[in-house]
């Protein structure tokens, strides 16, 4: 986390201030009181070898984007960190932090977020997150629009996703309309469950009898495809699957 934390104020320029630990570890006593000192002044501490995977990152971002994107993440183009709240139509307040506000691109506003994983930047991996990138992407579209009512329909939403180890590989990621409009749905559904319970004061919780999870179907037609083409003799003379 704290890699991907570094990462995300370089690339963003914003956020809090960081403490370099030139420590390889946190493991002496020495280390850990620059960390806990740190701490207490409310900032991030991190060591060397910490910094440095995120400032590689940081370099293989800004190279993946300057080769072929309009420049996002730079400042003459848009605002880091933007907050924006607003008063819904419902009677809801709403909020939130857009990672990267770009209303200075030549073509068009383009609403940045910036996500790293310890797993893959992957975008057939990072498809499996669409619906979750798709709802805070459709969340950010209405609080924008309900200020800027020209810009519906206009609004491009991207998610940068990074590997936090070498190359640092990059992807982006962008909802398609199918999702956009699933996603728009289930926003007014969470905006309208949150009305509800403000009014009545009541806050149920999640089910208590079990819930029966499937894969999804998309997942489910590419893996079998992906057996029947690579898979097939290895899977039908698996010794434990003959046994079930």
């Amino acid at each position: 986390m704290i890699v991907g934390t570094i990462a995300h104020k370089l690339l963003l320029g914003a956020g809090g201030d960081v403490v370099i630990v030139e420590a390889a570890d946190w493991r002496t006593k020495e280390a850990k009181h620059h960390r806990d000192v740190a701490i207490a002044a409310h900032k991030l501490p991190c060591t060397r070898p910490q910094f440095d995977r995120a400032e590689g990152m940081y370099d293989a971002a800004r190279r993946f984007l300057g080769g072929a994107m309009d420049q996002p993440f730079l400042a003459p183009n848009g605002h880091a960190e933007l907050c924006c709240i607003a008063s819904d139509p419902t009677g809801a307040t709403l909020r939130t932090l857009f990672d990267w506000y770009g209303n200075k691109l030549s073509g068009g506003l383009e609403v940045w977020d910036y996500k790293t994983t310890e797993g893959s930047a992957n975008p057939l991996y990072a498809q499996r997150q669409e619906r979750e990138r798709a709802f805070q992407n459709a969340f950010h579209e209405r609080v924008i629009v309900i200020h800027k009512p020209e810009l519906a329909g206009t609004i491009k939403f991207r998610n940068l996703i990074q590997d936090q180890h070498a190359p640092y590989l990059c992807s982006v990621i962008e909802p398609t309309e199918e999702a956009m409009s699933i996603a728009r749905k289930m926003v007014a559904a969470a905006i309208g469950v949150w009305n509800q319970c403000m009014s009545s004061d009541r806050w149920p919780g999640y089910p208590r009898t079990p819930t029966r999870v499937n894969m999804r179907s998309g997942d489910e037609q590419a893996w079998l495809q992906r057996e029947l083409e690579e898979f097939s003799d290895i899977i039908n003379n698996d010794p434990f699957l003959g046994s079930l």
